[in-house]
C-alpha cells in the first residue's frame, strides 16, 4: 500500500523560509519595474538574512544570492525599470543600505 502524504495549507504556507519568500517577492518586484519595492525588499532582505552573523561554511549561501539581488538591483536601475515611481525614495536605499551594514 502506498502512503501519501497530506498537507494543510498552513504547513504549505510555512513550508518555505522567510528569506526564501522575501527573495522571491523581491525578483517580482524587479519583473514588475517596481523599483522602489525591489529596494525596499532588498533592504528587508538584507536584514533578515544577516541579523544573525552567517556560519563560515554558510557564509557564500547567505552572500552570494545577496550579492546576485544587488546586481540585478543595480542593471535595473541603470536600465530604467518599466514603472518608475519612486516618490522620490531612490536614494532611500543607499541610506538604508548603510544602516543595514554599519554596525552599532
Amino acid at each position: 500500500m502506498s502512503q501519501t502524504t497530506t498537507t494543510t495549507p498552513d504547513q504549505e504556507r510555512y513550508s518555505r523560509r522567510l528569506s526564501d519568500k522575501i527573495q522571491a517577492a523581491f525578483d517580482h518586484a524587479c519583473e514588475e519595474g517596481e523599483l522602489q519595492v525591489a529596494i525596499d525588499l532588498l533592504v528587508t532582505l538584507e536584514l533578515v538574512l544577516l541579523r544573525v552573523p552567517p556560519k563560515p561554511d554558510r557564509r557564500d549561501a547567505v552572500i552570494a544570492p545577496l550579492m546576485a539581488s544587488h546586481e540585478k538591483l543595480w542593471h535595473l536601475r541603470a536600465n530604467g525599470p518599466k514603472k518608475h515611481r519612486t516618490f522620490g525614495f531612490v536614494d532611500s536605499f543607499t541610506e538604508a543600505a548603510e544602516t543595514v551594514r554599519s554596525p552599532e
